[in-house]
Parts: structure tokens; C-alpha cells; sequence
């Protein structure tokens, strides 16, 4: 499977945020940051979601920005994740 994670930010530069700093150590998820963002977070979402770059990836994390994630392991935890889903369906 093919992951991403979204976020929006009113920072100018995606640089500054927590999530950014934290997504430097993870492998094989893309992110993309929508900056200086006016909108509300679900307007921004659904945008993405809709999207053309959006269509390339079989799930889309939407995370706030100032979330630090920790664990190095995301892309194998949430394959797990989605086979267990997928033997419950």
C-alpha cells in the first residue's frame, strides 16, 4: 500500500512545524503541507482527498501540525493495521 500523510498549517513555512521536523526519519510515506492555510481544516481536507495527487495513495493521514510523530515504524504498523481490516470485511 501506498500511504501519505496531509497536514495544514497557518506557518509560512512547513519547516517550522512539529510534524515536518518528525517526518524527516520516515520512509515510504510522502507528506504534503498546505501553508498559510485560511480555510477550515475540512475544506482543506476534502480538497486533498479529491485531488489528482491524492489518487496515487491507497490510504491519506490527515494530521495536525503540531503532532510529533515517534516511530519509525508507521508504514509496517499501519499495514498491519489495514490487514487485520481487511480479514474483519
Amino acid at each position: 500500500m501506498k500511504y501519505c500523510i496531509y497536514s495544514c498549517t497557518t506557518k509560512l513555512d512547513e519547516q517550522d512545524t512539529l510534524l515536518y521536523k518528525s517526518c524527516l526519519e520516515l520512509e515510504d510515506v510522502d507528506v504534503f503541507f498546505k501553508t498559510n492555510n485560511k480555510d477550515g481544516l475540512s475544506k482543506s481536507y476534502n480538497e486533498f482527498l479529491y485531488s489528482k495527487q491524492a489518487e496515487e495513495y491507497d490510504c491519506v493521514i490527515f494530521c495536525h501540525d503540531d503532532v510529533f510523530i515517534d516511530d519509525g515504524k508507521l508504514k509496517k504498523k499501519l499495514e498491519k493495521a489495514f490487514e487485520k481490516l481487511e480479514e474483519t470485511i
